[in-house]
């Protein structure tokens, strides 16, 4: 470990508690050959389910590739207004330490990075890996993070409990933006933002934890399910993303998991009254995926995600004012998402 406190200057390396894996199988009396080999097979997946987590090796490198597609519909005056949206990242993770705990230490490094919007009120595409003459000015910050990287702890379960570094990238990324900009110190907020901690640690935990741990809720009478639930400040209101997950099976080393997401608005906080109106900011929708786990290394060879997501405001009267705002019309936002772990040499 001391080696590694020494290339990250200017940050302490926090002491966090390691979160262990459980076991969720099973033991009956069992009476009867069929009865025997039913329960049998269950209690093979149980174990399988238990022992689905990463296995980090001090050496291990892997390429990760994450692609997020975005299509938003609202009706404005009886006009459809659909924006598009695609990211697309690979970045480097070099494994460098692993602990005791099995919690291991990682260089995160952008690598690539790909931007598409077609909207009303831009249209561009970029690639950092094809020379453009005129860059987007909504593309700047993700561009200039390409070639940063900073430091990860990661849990066998996929918590990042330790992030170290983010104040290189910020800074480094702010010095890529030209100093006769415009609009250069809206983007510096937009990098900090971007590559802010808790935007970081919501990302890659969004990626990698999928397995069960201690902080997600575990059904004894369903022991191959579990779930997690987020929390998302958004403008004043809470968004809670529910996700359950369930193994379906493990055929040659991989772990096939199904899972299933719910969001929906926190209870009591989407509530912001603003000049004697009150404006409850209300958010619900589905989703669905699967995710593909090689059981003897927890490398997740293929994370997919469908959502639809549906946002919508009210407003009410709290007091004399001369009319209400007026209603728009709910925003339709579809979601594809995709993650890949990929071994490098």
């Amino acid at each position: 470990m001391k080696s590694l406190e020494l290339r990250i200057k200017n940050e302490e390396l926090k002491a966090g508690d390691c979160v262990a894996g459980y076991s969720v199988l099973n033991s009956r009396f069992l009476i009867g050959v069929a009865v025997f080999v039913f329960m049998t097979l269950m209690a093979g997946i149980g174990r399988a389910e238990g022992e689905l987590r990463f296995r980090f090796k001090a050496g291990d490198k892997y390429f990760l590739t994450s692609v997020v597609e975005r299509k938003s519909i609202q009706l404005v005056g009886g006009k459809e207004i659909v924006s598009e949206q695609m990211q697309r990242l690979g970045c480097d993770l070099d494994i460098e330490e692993v602990d005791e705990n099995d919690c291991a230490w990682a260089r995160y490094t952008y690598r690539r990075a790909a931007l598409k919007r077609n909207a009303p009120d831009a249209n561009f595409e970029f690639d950092s890996n094809v020379n453009s003459p005129k860059l987007a000015i909504l593309a700047i910050p993700t561009k200039a993070a390409v070639g940063e990287g900073f430091y990860v702890r990661i849990t066998p379960q996929g918590r990042l409990t330790n992030i170290n570094g983010l104040v290189s990238v910020v800074s480094a990324a702010k010095g890529k933006i030209p100093p006769n900009l415009a609009s250069r110190e809206e983007l510096w907020r937009t990098i900090e933002k971007q590559y802010g901690e808790d935007t970081i640690r919501r990302t890659l935990e969004e990626q990698f934890a999928v397995f069960p741990d201690a902080n997600v809720n575990g059904d004894e009478n369903r022991p191959n399910v579990w779930s997690r639930t987020d929390r998302v400040e958004k403008g004043g209101a809470t968004v809670l993303t529910e996700k359950t997950f369930q193994l379906r099976e493990v055929v040659n080393d991989i772990g096939l998991v199904d899972v299933n997401l719910v969001v929906s608005s926190g209870p009591n906080t989407d509530q912001i009254v603003q000049s004697g109106v009150l404006v409850r900011y209300k958010v619900s929708g589905l989703g669905q995926g699967t995710v593909e786990i090689e059981q003897s290394s927890g490398r997740i060879k293929n994370y997919r995600l469908t959502q639809h997501i549906v946002e919508s405001v009210e407003a009410t009267a709290k007091g004399p004012v001369l009319r209400l705002p007026p209603v728009s019309e709910p925003i339709h936002t579809y979601i594809n998402t995709s993650f890949q772990m990929t071994k490098r040499d």
